[in-house]
């Protein structure tokens, strides 16, 4: 990867670097996430303002090693990110892939999906695009979900029954001497296994709600998400 011209990408997350400098971590269409240090865009430059997040981006770097050096951008599409509603959702996908997902793995299928996902941020339910999301990303990373069957007895789940997500067999089960902290209807679990919200009510939808974060937490190992902490304080 010495050299790589006008990669499809977008911006993840920018840190300072040194005394003029950043740390951009993209995510690009090949390389999957990759960190680039962009030079002297901390002293006024222009440079340092073409890269904003939510935005379509062709990039250049050039290196080796970990750390890539940034030698160009060019801006192909910004999405309207107006709402700070929308900014905290796009804020939560991102930091969903800098937490989960390691360097210059998954490429392609990734930032498609992380792509299709913001398209569609401002105009669909957001709510169940981020299930979807949230279910397409454990699936990438190796963590795809069995929400169909009873992991006991291999039974498929039964839309009137209750079930309990068991973290240590991956699945979902009927018995209830699992942790019983995050029940969730058979209904919700055939929605989520079907990737199919159509008929899908508000019960189901907090339940799907719960039960993913519940999920993804186990992964995240207690590392927080400052999109929680910003919706908590903005909306609760």
């Amino acid at each position: 990867m010495a050299r790589v011209t006008a990669e499809r990408a977008y911006l993840l997350h920018a840190r300072p670097y040194r005394e003029t400098s950043l740390i951009l971590e993209i995510l690009s269409d090949n390389y999957g996430r990759v960190s680039l240090v962009q030079r002297g865009v901390r002293s006024g430059t222009k440079a340092g303002q073409d890269i904003q997040p939510f935005s379509a981006l062709r990039v250049s770097w050039s290196g080796k090693g970990e750390i890539h050096t940034l030698t160009g951008v060019d801006i192909d599409k910004r999405y309207p990110m107006d709402d700070n509603l929308h900014k905290v959702y796009g804020l939560y996908l991102n930091e969903l892939i800098m937490k989960l997902v390691p360097k210059h793995g998954l490429g392609h299928e990734l930032f498609a999906l992380y792509e299709s996902t913001l398209e569609h941020i401002a105009c669909s339910n957001i709510e169940v695009l981020l299930r979807m999301f949230e279910l397409r990303l454990l699936q990438l990373i190796g963590y795809g979900l069995d929400l169909g069957h009873d992991f006991e007895d291999s039974a498929p789940v039964d839309a009137q029954n209750t079930y309990y997500y068991d973290h240590a067999n991956g699945g979902v089960t009927a018995v209830g001497r699992v942790d019983t902290s995050c029940p969730v209807s058979g209904k919700t679990l055939q929605v989520l296994d079907r990737l199919d919200f159509a008929e899908a009510d508000q019960r189901s939808l907090k339940e799907a709600k719960r039960l993913l974060r519940n999920i993804i937490d186990s992964h995240l190992h207690g590392k927080p998400l400052k999109s929680r902490q910003i919706m908590q304080y903005l909306y609760h």
